[in-house]
């Protein structure tokens, strides 16, 4: 089952630890119980021989005796031999038992210490799988909150020992080797060899070097690298020589040599970390000035101070942990984890060290940029180095073996991995189903989206919804399986079945009945539309019906399916008691609240068996309310005015103001009246003949009725004619093209028969001179310019 990785959640994972309880504790049990038989058998066995010794000395004292005690009782010495010999048989065939019986318990005990150690190795291996588990050599948070005190105790004992230390019992501990004089001269001839070693590399390190030198100029790549490396190692070590060679000497002596006091190897250890650290920062130092003058070999430009201010901090982090936990570890505090814990963060700061040596243009120059993806790939790398950086070194500590969070680390980024493929297909995949859903109701020409039908956007809008609702619920319990939670199909629906609103004796309401009243409310919509499409419309063709009395139908229609599958979802989920009164606190509340929503309402079935409008009509209600009706709601009618614009009428707005209506009635229309004042010196009755020719020629123009000329009064400036047109109906929405072109037509005919247009006349008087009268024949000038635009306005 572990392998399979049948076990999802760590409940499961619990309860078949604690299956295991129960066969423990009987193995445990039989382990003890026969260890104590074994233990008692030797005693048995003791208990046995001393009972055999003495029925022989019994038959031996009979024996001797046979002749006094049984001199005429020959038959019962018989009998008496007889029960002794029995006796012994069954004594020894008891020790024989037992004898047996010992290899018997042995074999017991050794089967149910098999069965604890198989239930403590499936036990392991059960938690192993848990994201929480920890290896046992893991650091306990104890042992980190010990680290202060383990070391102030450590610091405690060497200052306490400094105190008790003094020069006589120092010649005591150092007489010791003095009393082993093999030893000692052993010890000096090993030193010998040391030193004679060094100082001969002392001797011919010039050579070296120079060989070194000579050997990396006839090589390339990381042979020649190496040597330089080299090189630069023997030079350094050449020049801090003698330090180096009092160091080594004195690190040989007690490495060769135990001394039986372990303090002096805690003072050598504690008193290298300083000159260590001197020497590693003489090493960081000669390492780079040897890289630069031989021109960068070993390091780049660019990568020679990273690998400085990364390195050099990781040699003395190095240093001072190794010989601070050598020195702590030989005064053997039994149950510390500090030595862990230094191993551990000196482990940590080298991982640490290596991420922080790359750089964030190396990790760009190795992606490649042939594409948009890895371009893609390039900028998110440019952007949250920084970021993955700091993911990467926080995985690391966690996984690191010695913190133990490793199984947490690899739960964690697999979730996440497959989390994130997961949100990426869902989205995707709602993406795909949108376009999909959008070409069913939408349609795109030129580049313009109109809906196939009425409320698509509406339709649309709840589809998309209900679907990214049902993209949330499959990645909800996708995604528990994938984090190992114990989420199903079957959970969810008992939560949709959990009563969220009403809470009466009979009836709960749940998620799981709107989406019911819901699916039969679509299944009414469409329904309603199949019927208004394919049978509703199919009628209408036949019987050649008027456009606004099929949409008066359609509508109609349209709403009682829609009440009727509202009522049938109700009933199917057990709320048709609940319509009654539904129904009344809806038109209780509703009906103070929404007064004017509702007398909409009420007007838009008026319009729609009266009549007084319908779809495709030019109406005018007010200078500023007309248009063409495009589509009449249950809340408002839609004008399309002559400018393309909207407007959006209330129902009853409509039915409480006069309405004019061109298309009430089919037949003819005539333009707004065309009012033209000519000058009195022309004869009116050649301007008549002439108007009524050129509206008579107009191909648009009705001969029945005859169009309107007349002279309609003596204006103020000249005579004024006005000019009327009829037209079929059908060109409502033309009337204004076809009165411009009759104006235009006017205009042409006066011109061509010279005919003038009457213009208000002033006469000026220019003896009115004089510097006191400027003001007044300037406020006279305004006047009449004021009376003239007015002139002007009035004709517009």
């Amino acid at each position: 089952k572990i392998i399979a990785r049948k076990f999802i959640t760590e409940e499961e994972i619990n309860q078949e630890i604690k299956s295991y309880d129960a066969s423990k504790a009987d193995a445990r049990s039989i382990v003890s119980r026969y260890k104590e038989k074994v233990a008692i058998v030797p005693d048995l066995l003791n208990n046995r021989k001393k009972v055999i010794d003495n029925i022989k000395a019994v038959r031996q004292e009979i024996q001797k005796q046979r002749d006094s005690l049984f001199a005429i009782r020959q038959k019962e010495f018989t009998r008496c031999m007889g029960m002794l010999r029995d006796a012994e048989e069954y004594v020894s065939e008891s020790v024989d038992i037992i004898g047996k019986l010992t290899g018997v318990y042995s074999g017991i005990s050794a089967t149910a210490g098999g069965i604890l150690r198989l239930v403590d190795f499936i036990i392991a291996e059960l938690r192993s799988i848990t994201f929480w588990y920890r290896p046992d050599y893991a650091i306990s948070w104890k042992g980190v909150s010990n680290m202060v005190p383990d070391t102030m105790t450590f610091l405690a004992d060497i200052r306490s020992y400094i105190v008790r230390l003094s020069p006589g019992s120092l010649l005591v501990r150092l007489g010791v080797i003095v009393k082993q004089p093999m030893s000692l001269m052993l010890l000096i001839f090993k030193l010998l060899f040391v030193a004679i070693a060094m100082l001969a590399f002392k001797r011919f390190s010039g050579a070296i070097a120079s060989l070194l030198a000579y050997r990396a100029e006839g090589s390339r790549g990381l042979v020649r690298m190496l040597r330089l490396l080299a090189m630069a190692a023997v030079s350094f070590v050449s020049s801090y020589f003698w330090g180096i060679f009092i160091w080594s000497m004195l690190f040989a002596a007690l490495m060769f040599y135990p001394m039986p006091d372990t303090y002096f190897y805690v003072f050598f250890y504690l008193g290298s970390i300083p000159y260590l650290l001197y020497l590693a920062n003489r090493f960081m130092r000669s390492v780079i000035n040897f890289n630069t003058r031989h021109g960068y070999v070993l390091l780049a430009e660019d990568f020679q101070r990273r690998f400085t201010i990364v390195v050099s901090p990781l040699l003395y982090a190095t240093i001072i942990i190794t010989l601070f936990r050598e020195a702590f570890m030989l005064v053997n505090y039994y149950g510390s984890e500090l030595p862990t814990i230094l191993l551990a963060v000196n482990f940590i700061i080298f991982q640490i060290a290596l991420i922080l040596l790359i750089s964030k243009e190396q990790i760009i120059n190795l992606i490649p940029a042939k594409d948009a993806t890895w371009q893609w790939v390039r900028e998110q790398v440019n952007n949250y180095f920084y970021h993955l950086q700091l993911l990467v070194i926080a995985v690391i500590v966690m996984s690191n073996p010695y913190v133990g969070f490793g199984q947490l680390v690899l739960y964690s980024l697999v979730g996440f991995i497959y989390t994130g493929i997961l949100i990426t297909a869902l989205v995707f995949l709602h993406g795909f189903f949108k376009k999909i859903i959008s070409r069913v109701f939408f349609t795109s020409e030129d580049d313009v989206v109109r809906e196939r039908f009425p409320h698509a956007k509406t339709w649309f809008g709840i589809i998309i919804i209900a679907s990214f609702m049902m993209f949330v619920l499959v990645g909800i319990v996708v995604g528990a399986k994938i984090w190992g939670w114990p989420l199903t199909y079957a959970d969810v629906y008992s939560w949709l079945d959990k009563p969220i609103v009403w809470s009466g004796s009979k009836t709960l309401v749940s998620f799981r009945s709107i989406f019911t009243v819901f699916g039969f409310v679509l299944a009414g919509y469409l329904v309603s539309y199949a019927l208004n499409k394919y049978v509703l419309d199919k009628i209408f063709d036949l019987l050649l019906v008027d456009a606004g009395v099929q949409h008066t139908v359609t509508s109609i229609t349209g709403y009682m399916v829609f009440v009727i599958a509202l009522f049938l979802g109700l009933q199917s989920v057990g709320l048709g008691e609940l319509v009654g009164w539904a129904i009344a606190a809806l038109t209780f509340s509703l009906g103070w609240v929404l007064k004017d929503p509702i007398s909409d309402f009420a007007a838009y079935f008026v319009i729609l068996v009266q009549r007084p409008i319908k779809i495709g009509d030019y109406i005018k209600i007010d200078d500023e309310t007309r248009g063409v009706v495009r589509k009449i709601t249950a809340r408002s009618v839609m004008l399309r005015r002559k400018n393309s614009t909207t407007i959006v009428v209330p129902n009853s707005y409509v039915l409480g103001h006069s309405v004019i209506n061109w298309n009430y009635v089919r037949g003819f229309i005539a333009f707004d009246d065309i009012v033209i004042t000519v000058d009195y010196r022309e004869d009116p009755a050649l301007v008549k003949s002439l108007f009524t020719q050129v509206v008579e020629s107009h191909p648009n123009i009705l001969r029945t009725p005859k169009p309107v000329v007349r002279l309609e009064s003596f204006a103020e400036h000249g005579y004024e004619f006005m000019v009327r047109g009829f037209m079929s109906s059908s060109y409502t929405l033309d009337q204004w093209d076809i009165a411009s072109d009759i104006r235009f037509s006017i205009a042409k005919a006066m011109r061509d028969h010279n005919i003038k247009i009457a213009l208000p006349i002033r006469v000026i008087d220019s003896r009115r001179t004089g510097q006191g009268m400027a003001p007044q024949i300037a406020q006279e000038i305004a006047g009449e310019i004021e009376e003239l635009d007015n002139d002007d306005m009035r004709k517009e």
